[in-house]
């Protein structure tokens, strides 16, 4: 998975191997045709004797790097890297008991709310393509989920804006000439987070 990274510097970029158990950051310049690496998080020797694997990687305006870890000795989880510490998030909450064959496929920091964090969860097998977009409270104890926003097409691409817009494009049904549809969602209204 590769993610734009550091809000204010251009050029600049997150990638993550799970085979590899490594995730890098690089600095792309485009003139001289020159990719330099700017950090790095290994995770090729167990914490807690839990090998780590990065599925994907999120960041935001304040530093702040989130780790989806999807080893299969534990539950989805998302590791949240800040300056002052870090923090291992289970994301086993977000599951229903009866969807088992379901899948966590994406995590989001949101940028200038760092109490949310915004999923996508979707199917694991072809019998449906039921997507969810979950808005999560993560600073609450146990984090508590404000909205499912469900997609019965399923979902292409998800993003978040700068502006706090949350903006995704659903999947078109194959046997339909309808072009794809992009939506977007204003997260500003903070009252009801």
């Amino acid at each position: 998975m590769i993610i734009r990274c550091n809000s204010y510097k251009k050029n600049q970029i997150w990638t993550c191997s799970r085979t590899k158990r490594q995730c890098y950051q690089f600095s792309l310049n485009h003139t001289i045709k020159q990719v330099n690496i700017l950090d790095e998080l290994n995770f090729t020797k167990p914490i807690s004797n839990i090998l780590i694997e990065p599925i994907g990687i999120s960041s935001d305006e304040q530093n702040r790097i989130a780790i989806h870890d999807v080893n299969t000795t534990t539950m989805d989880r998302l590791i949240l890297f800040t300056n002052q510490q870090n923090t291992i998030i289970s994301l086993d909450f977000i599951k229903y008991i009866d969807r088992s064959t379901s899948r966590i496929e994406r995590v989001l920091l949101v940028p200038k709310q760092p109490h949310l964090i915004i999923i996508l969860y979707g199917p694991e097998t072809s019998k449906t393509n039921l997507h969810e977009i979950v808005i999560v409270n993560i600073n609450l104890q146990p984090p508590k989920i404000l909205y499912r926003l469900s997609e019965i097409n399923g979902i292409q691409n998800l993003d978040v804006t700068l502006n706090n817009e949350l903006v995704y494009t659903v999947t078109t049904p194959s046997n339909k000439r309808i072009p794809p549809k992009m939506h977007i969602y204003s997260l500003i209204n903070k009252k009801n987070y």
